[in-house]
């Protein structure tokens, strides 16, 4: 493996097309530095490109009456385009060199445009091939009345000796959860209550959770990866090294077929259990359940997914066991996991999940069985709801025939009033008598509250009043209000 690091010379997009320097009078400009390079057997190149566009305030005709900040008119297909957010742009002229299995080296280059569009909003990265690269792609300039953008775009191209004779798809977003919490119950630890693993800070402006994600996509292949931060890391993923805690996913999948029906995938990726997710805008209610809350947000192994028709999900897993990225210590057993989803013509959707693992070292083996029923109706609707069980099984013993069992429940009901409001009920009952998963004995019921505000599709504002009843470790008599904002972008 080789490493080269260096730049590109300021360029200038002009009529011919060349890629030279130049200077125009509009000030479009562009610098392309390539900060990291490598060299491979057979993923031959993975180039990460850094390029900052700056297009100073100018004045300039319309250009056809059209009212797009900047178009361009191409006369040569299968060009590589970067789309990003409401913009898309592209490096002006960029030479790839890369080794084939043979370790015959080629060089290839490839000329780009820029392309500025802030009337539509493209969210994906494509990459396709060029036929005849030597010859200069011909193009033709249109520009705005006025127009003022920086733009700083970081983009990965990865290929392999076949990869210009398909379609490489990248597509990138982030989230941003940031909270403010009250317990009235006025608590003095960091965590208001050990039973909770989101928005867990009591009196202060915190981030619960940010979250970068960037999936990449060419032909069958695919994988997802995402980095994170923020309170629901520090008290989710504590049983994890400290470099493994920053990972939300990191997926590598792979489709047998054209319309997804077969596929398999491996790394570590969401949980299959329950309805409730760790991104807080995907969910009816901003706080998540107890029964979420106690039960796996991630999981690590090999999942095959069987879709037999569009109604119909089958998922079968292999996994390192309850909600972990490396095996418990001392065990060496991998926990299997079933799902079962059907979605009908109505859009209602039926879940059942299963799991069966141990979180216990091979000398002392405690079998955990756990299953997840769920029934949801469509979200577009006014009126919404789910309703869903949990129980789980633990032997007492090794080889043990007697078991300790634990049980919950919850409902939600929405009811959205206007185009970007809604409100929502919550009640919830969590029972586990012999502490399984809270480590002490707990019955515990609650009910929650919620007004949400979507102004935007990238911008979430909610509010919700919670109060819980009963005993988890101690006695608990506690409501608490919670407002968040969550930010998202892209995907």
């Amino acid at each position: 493996m080789s490493f080269v690091s260096g730049s590109c010379d300021k360029y200038s997009a002009n009529s011919s097309g060349t890629g030279k320097p130049n200077s125009l009078s509009s000030g479009v400009s562009i610098t392309s530095t390539v900060v990291f390079a490598s060299t491979f057997d057979f993923f031959t190149l993975s180039l990460l490109n850094v390029m900052y566009i700056s297009l100073p305030p100018f004045t300039g005709r319309k250009a056809h009456g059209n009212e797009n900040p900047l178009t361009v008119a191409i006369t040569r297909r299968n060009f590589p385009v970067v789309n990003f957010g409401s913009c898309r742009a592209v490096i002006v002229s960029c030479k790839l060199k890369y080794c084939s299995p043979t370790s015959v080296t080629n060089a290839l280059q490839i000329s780009f445009v820029i392309i500025v569009d802030a009337d539509k909003v493209v969210k994906s990265v494509t990459l396709h091939t060029i036929p005849n690269s030597s010859k200069n792609m011909n193009f033709v300039l249109s520009l705005p009345m006025k127009l003022s953008l920086n733009l700083l775009i970081i983009f990965i191209i990865v290929s392999s000796s076949s990869i210009w004779a398909d379609t490489l798809v990248i597509s990138s977003s982030a989230y941003l959860d940031i909270y403010y919490q009250y317990d009235f119950r006025k608590p003095t630890t960091e965590k208001r209550l050990p039973f909770l693993y989101n928005h867990t800070r009591h009196h202060q402006l915190a981030l619960n959770h940010a979250l970068v994600q960037t999936t990449i996509a060419y032909g069958k292949w695919s994988t997802r990866l995402g980095a994170q931060a923020g309170s629901y890391v520090n008290d989710n993923y504590v049983q994890e090294p400290r470099w493994l805690q920053f990972i939300n996913e990191a997926a590598l999948a792979f489709q047998f077929d054209s319309v997804g029906k077969h596929k398999i995938e491996a790394g570590i990726f969401p949980s299959h259990i329950g309805y409730e997710s760790a991104l807080s805008y995907t969910n009816t209610c901003l706080s998540r359940s107890l029964m979420a809350e106690n039960s796996p947000y991630f999981e690590s192994g090999i999942k095959y997914v069987f879709r037999p028709s569009s109604s119909w999900t089958m998922n079968a897993l292999l996994l390192t066991g309850w909600q972990r990225i490396q095996f418990a210590p001392g065990n060496s057993l991998p926990a299997i996991g079933t799902q079962l989803t059907y979605t009908g013509k109505n859009n209602y959707t039926y879940n059942w999940s299963t799991f069966a693992g141990t979180e216990s070292p091979d000398t002392a083996r405690q079998m955990r069985y756990f299953t997840n029923c769920y029934i949801s109706s469509p979200s577009d609707k006014k009126w919404s709801y789910t309703i869903a069980l949990d129980m789980g099984l633990q032997q007492k013993t090794v080889a043990s025939n007697d078991y300790d069992s634990w049980f919950t429940s919850n409902a939600v009901v929405r009811y959205a009033f206007a185009k970007s409001w809604s409100v929502a009920l919550r009640g919830e009952y969590y029972s586990d008598a012999s502490g399984i998963i809270i480590g002490e004995s707990s019955n515990v019921c609650g009910a929650s509250a919620n007004i949400d505000y979507h102004p935007h599709d990238q911008l979430y504002i909610r509010a919700e009043y919670r109060y819980l009843n009963g005993s988890a470790i101690k006695s608990i008599d506690t409501s608490n209000v919670l407002c968040s904002a969550v930010m998202k972008f892209g995907e």
